[in-house]
């Protein structure tokens, strides 16, 4: 809800401010610099991005409009967290590997459908898990361990963003590319009317706008 209602002041704010000082809509709507822009934008990612990573995105994008973990998610992981310690206390560690060999059918898991559905989350407890049954592991190593899992995982996580970065970084430049192209057509036109050649420079302006709030 936050991405929606900032992208909204955003818009409003800057399409606001210029109607204030007398601008018309109508003059930054320029077809042509959106395609110049948004397809140099997509397929320098397509190039640069391995397809993986683009999936990744796309996935990572949509989830940006679902809403995150709510206190009640964390209240059932220290609920489901109790009950399988609380099994492994009173029957032995070994009691805990039927739950992750298949988790979905386990009579403790089975009760918290939306952590089976975070697969990172189970499969991050069930190695653990298993690392534990298997034995022959200190403490401090297996903390090490399970930092290093997590840390593989932040990095893995963050490369769509990483990859979308460069692209942002690089919009700037992009729109210059458009605005370049627009002062070409412009030349082209340069023993026209004013008003023919105020109309090409302003859409080459547009160019470079878009490139920036972009």
């Amino acid at each position: 809800m936050l991405l929606i209602v900032g992208i909204v002041i955003v818009l409003v704010s800057v399409a606001g401010g210029y109607l204030m000082a007398g601008g018309h809509m109508i003059l930054l709507l320029q077809p042509s610099e959106f395609i110049i822009i948004g397809g140099a934008a997509a397929g320098s990612m397509m190039i640069s991005t391995p397809p993986k990573v683009l999936a990744k995105l796309l996935k990572q994008c949509q989830g940006t409009l679902k809403p995150g973990l709510a206190q009640q998610d964390f209240a059932d992981l220290l609920q489901m967290m109790y009950q399988l310690f609380r099994m492994a206390q009173q029957t032995g560690i070994m009691a805990l590997e039927p739950h992750f060999e298949n988790p979905h059918q386990s009579a403790i898991l089975a009760k918290f459908p939306k952590f089976l559905s975070r697969h990172h989350s189970l499969a991050f407890l069930s190695d653990s898990i298993k690392v534990i049954i298997v034995g022959g592991m200190q403490a401090h190593d297996l903390d090490a361990l399970m930092e290093e899992d997590l840390q593989v995982h932040h990095e893995d996580e963050k490369s769509p963003a990483a990859a979308l970065t460069k692209v942002a970084d690089a919009l700037p430049g992009l729109g210059i590319v458009a605005a370049v192209l627009g002062i070409v057509i412009t030349m082209q036109a340069i023993d026209g009317p004013p008003e023919e050649i105020g109309h090409h420079v302003g859409a080459a302006l547009v160019g470079t706008f878009l490139g920036i709030l972009m």
